[in-house]
């Protein structure tokens, strides 16, 4: 199933799941299944770095689909700092590290 590259734009102008997969031919939720379960069976993402949707970039998935090499994602995500479980002790809210 080919397709230009004029009907793959006006297919993919927001990039959303909905219009990837009415440019793969699959449903919305397939597109989701894959992301959590074959993400390398999908071009990479834009990492948004945060909960918000995952999004393409036009020339990324025409790129993919073309078949060349995949990309490395756009940008990495920072590494979360190490907070523990719980409540924090009362030292670590007040910032003072000695006896009150």
């Amino acid at each position: 199933m080919e397709r230009s590259a004029s009907q793959a734009n006006q297919l993919l102008l927001s990039c959303g799941i909905e219009d990837l997969a009415q440019f793969l031919g699959l449903k919305p939720s397939t597109i989701h299944d894959r992301l959590c379960r074959r993400p390398e069976t999908l071009p990479t993402p834009i990492d948004s770095g945060g909960k918000a949707p995952p999004r393409w970039l036009v020339e990324d998935v025409l790129a993919w689909a073309r078949g060349e090499p995949r990309v490395a994602p756009r940008s990495t995500p920072q590494p979360m700092a190490y907070q523990g479980r719980g409540r924090p002790r009362k030292l670590a809210r007040t910032g003072r590290g000695g006896a009150a």
